[in-house]
């Protein structure tokens, strides 16, 4: 729809407007073993796991993008669930570009909703939320960018 569409144009325009891209990636040691599946074969758009993976993956990429984020962001909700604040402080520990950065993330998420009919639990709000606030996450990143530009002349 609409929102993951803007979501992929902040992500292209955050490539474009930096110089070189990460080497460093959102901490792989908590990616959902989907995304390390697809990251093995090459990051091919096409590819998709062969068989279903146990566990839920929407659980897996909401654990792993907060704990992907800065120490500031993370609260615990009055449910007691971890989630993220949004502030001014620096993003700058999230802010990682080329194949290991945030096409990892905006893949993860495709890939969650496409599990919606496959009988995945994870409702769509909670989809909607983490799309949300990854889009957050990148107007801040172009935002960042294009200040700098201005600042640079």
């Amino acid at each position: 729809g609409p929102k993951w569409d803007y979501a992929v144009e902040l992500w292209m325009k955050s490539e474009e407007s930096t110089g070189k891209p990460s080497s460093k990636s959102h901490k792989p040691q908590l990616r959902p073993s989907e995304l390390g599946e697809w990251v093995k074969n090459a990051r091919k758009m096409g590819w998709r796991p062969s068989k279903a993976v146990p566990g839920a993956i929407g659980q897996r990429m909401l654990r792993w993008w907060v704990e992907s984020d800065p120490g500031w962001r993370r609260i615990t909700r009055d449910d007691g669930t971890p989630w993220l604040s949004q502030g001014e402080d620096s993003l700058a520990e999230v802010d990682l570009r080329g194949v290991n950065g945030f096409l990892n993330v905006l893949m993860g998420l495709k890939m969650w909703s496409e599990r919606w009919g496959q009988g995945v639990t994870e409702s769509q709000a909670a989809w909607s939320e983490m799309l949300a606030d990854v889009t957050w996450v990148l107007e801040r990143q172009v935002l960042f960018s294009f200040l700098s530009d201005i600042h640079s002349y």
